[in-house]
């Protein structure tokens, strides 16, 4: 996958303090949708993300970083800055 000029594509992921199986379906399905708001909100285009009972990865596009600063609060952002 090759991104357009000015965005950037990356694999975020992250496991639970001390390996902890906290993901089951309920809590998968609560971060899929805080996911897909934040991804909506801030215009970040996420691909098929995977979530095991202990971490998750997601990968994901984001746009022009001129773009994500207005929706998140970045100069001349409409969001609250510093959160």
């Amino acid at each position: 996958m090759k991104p357009a000029k000015g965005a950037a594509c990356f694999h975020v992921m992250s496991r639970t303090v001390n390996g902890e199986f906290l993901f089951g379906p309920t809590e998968k399905e609560a971060f899929r949708r805080m996911m897909l708001g934040m991804s909506q909100f801030l215009g970040i285009e996420v691909f098929t993300p995977v979530h095991i009972k202990n971490y998750f990865h997601v990968p994901l596009k984001v746009p022009e970083k001129a773009i994500c600063a207005k929706r998140g609060g970045g100069p001349g952002g409409r969001g609250k800055k510093g959160f």
